[in-house]
């Protein structure tokens, strides 16, 4: 009995060993599986994002390009303030400025006064020479009329004196004749020559305040004539500053009060700044596309009129003036404008 118990005893130990055995094989076959499906999982995950990465690297090479416009880089499809333009394969450049005009003027008064008349609002179009504002000239005209007045006061002083001269002239001469024949004294002879030559002094002197009158005349209707503001040039009246009833100063008092600027929208034109480092890629005469912030649809040819021969110190940059080859008025003053400088070949 003992040795059968402990035959039995024996083979379930055995039994039980190689069972535990297989268990263990069993998991040390399942962990070094799960590590091999791990690691083909992840290399499958880096190949992916390569290809995906690679694909969208040589995507944006084909069909994009960067530029740098005042030292930022600007993706092929530049937003400035809404605005986006496709970059073509003939764009070297690209950047953003205003539309300026090269003939405006701010109008003002050479005279002070009360402003009496000025009925232009802004957008009206005046003619050169077109009378646009009048002040007070009453006090002027007046003026006027007495500087008249002595002109003529003077010049009958001046016929007078000329009378009293040539009866000088005579008497001198008549006593001349009689000293020489030994006749009247030479005392009286010579009181007859200086009684000529005051006359012919006062004359003189006649003659010169005639024509002090007659510039005081001319300066008097100067001044009453700059008392109606004429525009210098034809245009469009873009700011009016001033109302009538209003107070004009000229610039003699100080300071110089605009009444309107007037500009001629016929000579409008962009200037941008470009950087020092991209200067280079511009030159006289090269082919622009621009492209407006208020109409994002319409593109204007245009091109570069001239690089201003100086550079700003702070910025960096160099300003570019652009001429527009398309007129057309619905382009005003300080628009925003994004400008596509093209090779020379295009």
């Amino acid at each position: 009995m003992n040795q059968a118990a402990m035959a039995s005893v024996d083979t379930a130990d055995l039994i039980s060993q190689l069972t535990l055995d297989a268990y263990a094989r069993s998991g040390q076959s399942g962990s070094r599986s799960y590590t091999k499906r791990l690691c083909i999982f992840v290399g499958l995950g880096l190949c992916t994002a390569l290809a995906a990465y690679a694909w969208l690297s040589g995507s944006v090479n084909s069909t994009n390009k960067t530029v740098v416009v005042k030292g930022e880089a600007i993706d092929s499809r530049h937003v400035q303030k809404g605005l986006a333009v496709a970059v073509s394969s003939s764009v070297v450049l690209q950047a953003t400025g205003y539309v300026s005009v090269r003939r405006q003027a701010e109008i003002s008064s050479r005279q002070s006064g009360l402003l009496v008349q000025f009925n232009k609002e802004g957008g009206d179009y005046v003619n050169a020479g077109e009378v646009l504002a009048q002040l007070d000239n009453t006090i002027l005209s007046t003026q006027v009329s007495l500087a008249r007045a002595r002109v003529l006061s003077m010049q009958a002083l001046s016929d007078e004196l000329a009378l009293v001269n040539n009866e000088a002239q005579l008497n001198w001469q008549r006593v001349e004749t009689l000293a020489t024949r030994q006749l009247v004294s030479v005392t009286a002879r010579d009181k007859a020559q200086l009684g000529y030559r005051r006359a012919s002094a006062q004359l003189v002197r006649g003659q010169r305040d005639t024509i002090v009158a007659q510039h005081e005349l001319t300066l008097a209707e100067q001044r009453l004539a700059e008392t109606i503001i004429t525009a210098p040039f034809s245009g469009t009246i873009i700011e009016t500053r001033m109302h009538r009833g209003e107070i004009i100063s000229s610039a003699g008092f100080g300071r110089r009060e605009v009444l309107c600027v007037l500009a001629d929208l016929s000579t409008a034109e962009i200037e941008v700044d470009i950087n020092e480092s991209q200067i280079n890629r511009i030159a006289q005469g090269q082919a622009v596309e621009a492209y407006f912030t208020a109409y994002p649809d319409s593109k204007i040819d245009a091109k570069v009129s001239g690089l201003i021969p100086s550079a700003d110190r702070t910025r960096g940059t160099v300003r570019v003036r652009i001429a527009l080859l398309e007129q057309d008025s619905r382009i005003l003053p300080d628009m925003a404008v994004q400008v596509s400088f093209l090779h020379f070949d295009s």
